[in-house]
């Protein structure tokens, strides 16, 4: 029984699903930061690659060998476009080691950008690659714009009807809209007993695409604390996608 405690235990399993088919770009690899990064999607099956100004054989030391290392400058557009190839995520560690403003810009503004810049732009082609290969990435909603949330659509009721509570309650209501600073916001309030807000889409399928071929879906989404319900689901040709919000008893 002890040997299957410490055979089959669960802080035995550290491997992520789907991580040997991951590529992680370290920035910043041999800080101190960066080599506990390093070591931790290591020991989880990610494929890391990792960015360091120079490859003397110390520094290399630092690295486990299974690592892939590029050598090039943060601040160098050529040298990032070149590290950031092949990456899935980037994880960045690099931080100025001078207090000197051109070390801090360099490093921890102009570096951030390029490696968000490139990973923008590799992103871009694996959407535009979609469907003719089983690693490309399929786009379906990116709300850019005010034509980008057409077809969701809100809705707002309650699941039953409280006689007296109702006379007391202040509402139900939502919205859904662009903000200035190009946030597609899911917005309002329900006082009702029982009510709730809702907000959907059928998401189609380009022509000629499946989900077969693909592991999952992936959502940007930020909240304000409260508890939504999250309700996805995918057919042959079409994902319907749910947010719903229930008022607390």
């Amino acid at each position: 029984m002890l040997d299957g405690v410490l055979i089959r235990g669960p802080m035995c399993e550290f491997t992520i699903p789907g991580a040997q088919d991951t590529t992680v770009l370290v920035v910043g690899a041999t800080s101190r930061i960066g080599r506990i990064v390093v070591r931790k999607l290591m020991i989880r099956g990610y494929r890391v690659k990792a960015l360091v100004r120079r490859a003397d054989q110390d520094v290399v030391d630092m690295l486990p060998r299974s690592v892939t290392i590029v050598v090039g400058d943060v601040g160098e557009p050529s040298t990032m476009k070149t590290a950031v190839e092949g990456c899935n995520k980037i994880i960045y560690c690099a931080t100025a080691r001078s207090t000197i403003t051109g070390d801090l810009n360099r490093v921890d503004y102009q570096g951030v950008c390029n490696a968000k810049a490139f990973q923008d732009y590799y992103n871009e082609l694996a959407q535009l690659r979609a469907g003719k290969s089983s690693k490309s990435k399929l786009l379906l909603a990116k709300f850019k714009s005010e034509e980008s949330l057409k077809g969701w659509e809100v809705r707002k009721g309650t699941y039953f009807q409280d006689v007296v509570a109702a006379k007391y309650d202040g509402g139900v209501d939502a919205k859904f809209e662009l903000t200035e600073t190009g946030e597609a916001v899911f917005s309002g309030y329900v006082y009702t007993r029982g009510g709730y807000v809702e907000l959907s889409k059928r998401l189609s399928l380009p022509l000629g695409s499946t989900l077969d071929r693909y592991d999952g879906l992936v959502l940007s989404v930020g909240g304000n604390g409260r508890s939504f319900v999250l309700i996805l689901e995918a057919g042959p040709l079409a994902i319907l996608l749910k947010a719903n919000y229930i008022s607390p008893e």
